[in-house]
């Protein structure tokens, strides 16, 4: 009956709260660095990225493994390994791929940050004012970057889409050789048909992705504007939830406001980019049909890049209740109204104008073209919300 319900269903907390508690020591007593024996030169480089960027220290320590001081001898180097928001979680199986992230999420931050911190007049000034501070804004920005790369174009993507791409080539291999072992035992022909159908099953099965090839400029943007997007849907639900806190849940108030970062919050808003939101006719987030709806990554793999299943599950029942709220206040829902971009306003900032730098130049042209989406982005923002002022 009822009683014999309730204490199944403590048992089950019981149980979940004792699994938290083992993960959190594992966690704890894990070893969260790892050595590798490199050049001099590559410590070197590695060390001065480490003083240019206000974080945890990628570089923990190295030591001399022979006697000389060039830059060809080898040291031997400690790194450090500890996961991030929101990759918590992240397997030490893939350690190597995650150490050549991490040096490139570094390389990028100030070129990242400097996209959203360019403000070159007193409109875009206005328009940067319109999502709150502005340091606020560049730290989200960059941060929504980061993460949208580790998704989607990061080397341990690459790492994990290859070992499922391996895997099913030896299942592959296995289930056509069964097949025509079986076919000539029965004296039968074997059929291309039939190989095709098993190979594309096969890939099918093991949901295998492809790694992007795209030019710099064309990822910056991509990567830029879904970023924008996410910080404007993150911003709007924090201010709609705080106006409305009494339409919520005291739980899931304190949950947004205190007990989860932005960082948490960035997987789960591009999860749900695959089909977009709209609330009473109003789009507050669109639907990403370029990279998104394509590429996400399954829960398998966003297991392996770390994100907490737990996490996302609990994060994807507090997106979904602002929704459904949202839907039942009869309010003007135009404040939350995403900003959004045609996709040919996209592909022309990839064309040079007169102040972006040489097209040769790629790394230089595609920050150009980004800095130049997120004043695009903001300016048509505030002016849409100026025009709901009036």
């Amino acid at each position: 009956g009822a009683s014999d319900a309730l204490m199944h269903e403590g048992g089950a907390r019981q149980r979940k709260v004792r699994r938290a508690k083992r993960f959190k020591a594992t966690l704890s007593a894990a070893v969260v660095h790892t050595t590798l024996v490199v050049p001099r030169s590559l410590y070197r480089l590695l060390a001065a990225t480490d003083d240019q960027v206000d974080a945890d220290r990628l570089v923990l320590g190295a030591e001399a493994t022979s006697g000389g001081g060039n830059d060809d001898d080898p040291v031997l180097m400690t790194l450090n390994v500890r996961a991030t928001l929101p990759f918590c979680e992240r397997s030490p199986r893939y350690n190597d791929a995650f150490l050549r992230d991490v040096f490139d999420e570094r390389c990028e931050r100030a070129a990242r940050l400097a996209r959203f911190r360019r403000v070159e007049s007193t409109q875009h000034q206005a328009a940067y004012a319109a999502f709150g501070a502005t340091t606020l804004f560049a730290q989200c920005g960059e941060r929504a970057c980061a993460i949208f790369y580790r998704l989607f174009n990061s080397h341990q993507r690459a790492a994990i889409e290859r070992d499922k791409d391996s895997a099913s080539e030896d299942k592959l291999r296995i289930t056509l050789e069964a097949y025509s072992n079986e076919r000539k035992r029965a004296h039968r022909a074997v059929l291309a048909e039939d190989y095709e159908r098993l190979a594309l099953a096969a890939q099918t099965t093991a949901i295998v992705f492809r790694r992007l090839v795209i030019d710099d400029t064309l990822w910056a943007l991509l990567e830029t504007y879904n970023a924008l997007l996410v910080t404007e849907f993150y911003f709007n639900m924090l201010a709609f939830i705080d106006q409305f806190r009494d339409r919520f849940q005291a739980d899931l108030v304190a949950a947004v406001q205190t007990h989860f970062h932005f960082e948490h919050f960035v997987p789960v808003i591009i999860f749900f980019m695959r089909v977009g939101f709209d609330i009473n006719g109003v789009v507050v987030l669109p639907a990403d049909r370029i990279i998104v709806h394509e590429l996400f990554p399954e829960t398998a793999t966003l297991r392996l890049l770390g994100v907490p299943e737990q996490t996302v599950t609990h994060l994807c029942l507090i997106v979904r209740s602002y929704i459904a709220t949202a839907r039942e206040i009869k309010v003007s829902m135009r404040r939350l109204e995403a900003t959004r971009l045609e996709t040919e306003e996209l592909m022309a900032l990839r064309l040079p104008l007169d102040d972006s730098p040489p097209i040769t130049e790629s790394r230089a042209f595609a920050e150009h073209a980004a800095a130049a989406l997120v004043r695009l982005f903001t300016t048509r923002r505030v002016a849409r919300i100026n025009t709901l002022g009036q």
